[in-house]
């Protein structure tokens, strides 16, 4: 068990990648990540997702920098 902390939480989304991928690759086309303040309209998802080919490489989201430490990160 880890404590809560902001600095462990690319360790623990890339924990969590791997395991979807190991386990999960060939069962589904999509994979979505959100927080527990995600919001998600399925049909406003399924028809954004419609345009492109699943087997393709995409990443939807935006790069922020930190106000705090000018460190950038993927949202």
């Amino acid at each position: 068990d880890e404590p809560e902390s902001r600095d462990l939480l690319w360790a623990k989304s890339q924990a969590a990648w791997m395991h979807v991928y190991r386990t999960f690759i060939d069962k589904f086309d999509w994979f979505v990540r959100g927080d527990d303040d995600t919001f998600l309209l399925m049909d406003n998802l399924k028809a954004f997702l419609s345009k492109y080919v699943a087997t393709e490489t995409h990443y939807f989201g935006r790069q922020l920098i930190s106000i705090d430490d000018n460190a950038s990160f993927y949202s």
